[in-house]
């Protein structure tokens, strides 16, 4: 299979990517809260460390606590600011996203995209 024709060049799976869709710095609709929630979590912090680390079991217990946790809120966890029938649906939108290899999900170009700091 060969790498797909873009107006930019081709582009190859894992390389090559860019941020194509002018709404993708768009801030999430009115009237929903914030993924800071979500974003930089000190559970998932430290289970990073400890994965890092080694310790596994230690990480994947505080992983589970983290998704507990967040689940449970019952918030709308898509920061995409565009309804669509996979609004909501992370497992289907990266496959889509992947597949066509344009453009990365709004969810991802918030934290893959240098700062202009």
């Amino acid at each position: 299979m060969g790498a797909a024709l873009s107006a930019a060049g081709p582009i190859r799976p894992g390389f090559g990517l860019r941020v194509a869709l002018p709404f993708a710095f768009l801030p999430p609709r009115p009237g929903r809260r914030s993924l800071a929630m979500v974003d930089n979590h000190e559970l998932e912090r430290r289970a990073m460390e400890l994965f890092k680390g080694g310790d596994a079991a230690k990480a994947t217990a505080l992983q589970d606590e983290f998704l507990a946790e967040i689940l449970a809120s019952g918030e709308d966890l898509c920061s995409c600011p565009h309804e669509c029938k996979f609004h909501g649906r992370c497992v289907e939108c990266v496959m889509i996203h992947r597949g066509h290899g344009d453009h990365l999900p709004h969810c991802f170009a918030s934290f893959s995209l240098p700062s202009s700091t």
